[in-house]
Parts: C-alpha cells; sequence; structure tokens
C-alpha cells in the first residue's frame, strides 16, 4: 500500500466517526434519544467524537491536498503523477515519487527534460527519511563540501594506501575467457511499487553527493572526498550518481575502459573507493569494461 492510498483511507475512517458522531449528537438532542436517560452520554460522544474525528481529518486533507511547489510532480514529463512525502516537509530540494518498474528508463526521461537538475532515487518513505536525517546530521552548505573537495588528494593515494594495508586484498587473478552480460536496472529498487526520487540542483553530476552530504561511516569516504572521486570518474568514464540508499551508492556511466590494462587499473582504484564482493582485480575489471552501472556499498 503506497503512502498516498494509506492517507486516503485514514481520511475515510475519520469522516465516517465524525459522521457517526454527529448522528449521535443529533439524536440526543433532536431525535428518539431526546429526553432519555442516554441523552446526555449520547451527547457528549457525538460531540467529542465528532469534534476529534473532524480535526483529524482536515489534517488528513490537508496533508493530502494543499498545494505544494516542493513535492509535485513536473507537469511538462510523460510520467504517472508524483505522491507528495509529507514526512521531509523541510526537505529542501523537489522530490517525486516514479514506479519502480522501469526506474532507470524514467531517470533519464527526467534528467532530459528538467536541464539543471539531477535525479536521484533513494527509495520507499524510510529510505527518505533517512536521508534527510544524514542531511540534517552534517550542518555544512553543499557548497563548503565542494570546496573542501578541491583539496583532496589523488585517487592514487588511496590506490597505494590500500595496496599497502596488511590485510589480505585482491590479487591480480586470469582474465576470463570471455567478458560477462548484465541486464541494467538498479536493482535495489526492483521490489518497490513506487521509489522516491530527489532532483539536485547541481552544476556537475560529481557534486551530487555533496548535497545529499553522504559518507563519513563505516569506512566510507566523507562527503567531500566522494566528490573528488566522482570528478575523476566523471572526466574519464561520464560518472553520474543515480541511486543513493543508506549505504549504497550507484554510478551510471557513459563509458567503460577502453582495454583490459585501462580496466585493472580502474579496478584498483574503484577497490580502494569501496569493497566489491568479487575474487580478483581481473573479475573485477572485466566487469568494469561492460557494465554502465557500478554499485559501491559500506555496510
Amino acid at each position: 500500500m503506497t503512502y498516498e492510498v494509506r492517507e486516503r483511507l485514514e481520511l475515510g475512517i475519520w469522516l465516517v466517526v465524525a459522521l457517526i458522531g454527529g448522528a449521535s449528537f443529533w439524536a440526543a438532542h433532536y431525535g428518539p434519544l431526546h429526553g432519555t436517560q442516554s441523552a446526555g452520554l449520547a451527547s457528549s460522544f457525538g460531540l467529542i467524537g465528532c469534534g476529534f474525528a473532524l480535526m483529524q481529518a482536515i489534517g488528513k486533507a490537508w496533508s493530502l491536498y494543499r498545494p505544494s511547489r516542493i513535492f509535485a510532480a513536473p507537469a511538462d514529463i510523460d510520467l504517472p503523477p508524483a505522491q507528495r512525502a509529507s514526512s521531509l516537509v523541510e526537505w529542501p530540494y523537489e522530490v517525486v515519487t516514479l514506479p519502480g518498474a522501469g526506474l532507470l528508463e524514467a531517470l533519464e526521461r527526467l534528467r532530459a527534460e528538467r536541464p539543471g537538475l539531477l535525479p536521484v532515487a533513494l527509495g520507499d518513505d524510510q529510505a527518505l527519511d533517512q536521508a534527510k536525517e544524514r542531511w540534517d546530521a552534517d550542518d555544512r552548505t553543499p557548497a563548503a563540501i565542494i570546496a573542501a573537495a578541491e583539496g583532496q588528494p589523488p585517487l592514487s593515494v588511496d590506490v597505494a594506501e590500500r595496496q599497502n594495508d596488511p590485510e589480505p586484498g585482491l590479487q591480480l587473478g586470469t582474465w576470463p575467457a570471455a567478458l560477462p552480460s548484465y541486464t541494467e536496472t538498479l536493482h535495489p529498487f526492483d521490489a518497490l511499487e513506487s521509489v522516491h526520487v530527489v532532483l539536485l540542483p547541481v552544476a556537475e553530476p560529481a557534486e551530487a553527493v555533496a548535497y545529499l552530504k553522504f559518507g563519513d561511516f563505516n569506512g566510507a569516504p566523507t562527503p567531500e572526498r566522494h566528490v573528488a572521486i566522482h570528478r575523476a570518474w566523471q572526466a574519464a568514464y561520464g560518472a553520474r550518481l543515480v541511486a543513493c540508499t543508506h549505504e549504497t551508492l550507484i554510478l551510471q556511466v557513459e563509458r567503460g575502459p577502453a582495454t583490459p590494462e585501462e580496466a585493472i587499473a580502474l579496478a584498483r582504484e574503484v577497490y580502494a573507493y569501496a569493497d566489491w564482493d568479487l575474487n580478483d582485480y581481473s573479475e573485477l575489471a572485466a566487469d568494469l569494461m561492460v557494465t554502465r552501472l557500478w554499485t559501491f556499498w559500506w555496510d
């Protein structure tokens, strides 16, 4: 059951309760209970019950039907109507809700229709709340995070640190006989009926994490470090953020590495950025030559 359907159902229940209360009050004063011993009790129940139920119904109706600039679906996009997400009334960016089916294609259409805004899938109601809590926990502005990204070291520093890690890491391995094949979907959202999508007013896609303030937990890079790394991959591979959950980032790339040597070098960068559940660098590199969705998680 979606958020809006649930709210409409609760609105209907409160209206029925208000109607019953109103009928009880009428019966006590003007109907069959007038002048009887039950009139006082029926009158009190009717007045209190009807009043309380009407207050609840008005609140639900206001939440559902009030005009909203932030949570209205863009009228110029050929997509199903967006649902409002009233739990995040202070969220500073526009949020729309799209069907989970065909989400990747819907994000592409949305990006084309709204130049200057980057759509990033967040997930269900709980994911939307978690994203807002993370945003509130970092009191820096996106501009401050982006400025801090300017002083970040290159990715080669991360690669060198990972290779010097005393813990055993990935080995080079043997290049696979054939490249893998994939059906590209946003797997974290496949089972969701609807997905909340935030529209970020970024100057360049690599800045998206700064606007979400994602990072600095469970070994994940800080938001400014994410921005610096994403800038490097944006320049080399056309990478841009398409999804962000409480522990996952998904980048979509326009092109992969052209040669196995370039792919292995990229695999070392990717593995220094976040662990991938793979056996060796060659397996990871072969994946990176084929897939256009890079998924990173820190759990």
